[in-house]
């Protein structure tokens, strides 16, 4: 095991998640704490906060999604996007890229952005994928590659994966997993804009389960956004419930991540203690159930 120093906000934090039955977290390798540093090239520290994590949720009985990748980083305007001069891959604000164009690390026709890509998620499952508290691989979040680079990372990861995990990616309203994947995961947004009807908030994600499960997947829930700038305090406890219950009722493997936003903007908050001991209420139910007195083929 690698050395690394004490983290006692992290420990707390997941000690105290894990109290109140929180099992399964979603972590990215990227945002604020980007470790390709220059592509191909990776900081070491960086990556043994990850690894500190990794073996804490371990410690904890937490088990995690590692997402490799935030699609999010080749849009233009966003704070670690395209243009922000944070994007390693991109040519014009690092020597070292491979690509001027954002869209050539959508698809494998830009050979040196699908070899440098590939090269990263080599890095991450060859060091992780021994770690016994990681159950999935997230290829990536708010997907927008193709259809060619998505099979073709699949099969790639598959390979190099001696512990054969399961592996998804995170796809937004209107994308559907059509089969590419082991696990498909729904996000849900902008389907109920004024933000006050948690019981609209649930029609729609719902219907957005089942649509997914056509395909054949199994599906596990992933973000999904209400803003509450004006909502009650029974509607927030409505919406939240909703979210946490819902899903599991309509097939999916697992519970909705519910981005409450309590402004416009939005923010992600830490859950209240009351939410703690719903979360709680909920764990609790679903370790009473044998689940494998249950036919999960289709």
């Amino acid at each position: 095991m690698l050395y690394v120093e004490e983290e006692p906000e992290i420990d707390s934090l997941l000690h105290l998640w894990s109290n109140y039955g929180v099992n399964y977290l979603r972590v990215w390798v990227g945002g604020a704490s980007e470790p390709e540093i220059h592509v191909g090239q990776f900081d070491e520290k960086r990556l043994k906060k990850l690894d500190y994590i990794i073996r804490k949720c371990e410690e904890n009985n937490i088990y995690l999604t590692i997402c490799f990748w935030d699609e999010n980083t080749l849009r233009s305007g966003w704070s670690s996007g395209w243009d922000s001069g944070k994007n390693v891959y991109n040519l014009q604000t690092d020597s070292l890229g491979t690509t001027s164009d954002a869209d050539d690390l959508k698809g494998i026709e830009h050979r040196p952005s699908w070899k440098a890509m590939k090269n990263r998620y080599e890095v991450f499952v060859k060091r992780w994928m021994n770690e016994k508290s990681i159950m999935m691989w997230d290829l990536v979040n708010d997907s927008r590659k193709t259809a060619v680079w998505k099979s073709e990372m699949y099969n790639f990861v598959r390979t190099l994966d001696e512990n054969k995990h399961i592996i998804t990616f995170q796809y937004n309203t209107g994308r559907n997993p059509g089969g590419e994947m082991d696990c498909g995961s729904v996000r849900v947004y902008d389907y109920n804009p004024e933000g006050n009807d948690p019981e609209e908030m649930a029609k729609s994600l719902f219907a957005r389960i089942l649509e997914a499960l056509s395909y054949g997947d199994p599906v596990y829930c992933g973000e999904g956004r209400m803003h509450y700038a004006q909502a009650s305090s029974y509607a927030l406890e409505r919406g939240f419930l909703h979210t946490l219950w819902g899903p599991i009722a309509v097939g999916a493997a697992g519970n909705l991540h519910s981005w409450l936003c309590d402004t416009k903007e939005g923010r992600w908050p830490d859950p209240s203690l009351q939410e703690l001991e719903w979360m709680k209420g909920f764990s609790d139910f679903c370790q009473a159930i044998n689940w494998n007195d249950f036919n999960f083929h289709m």
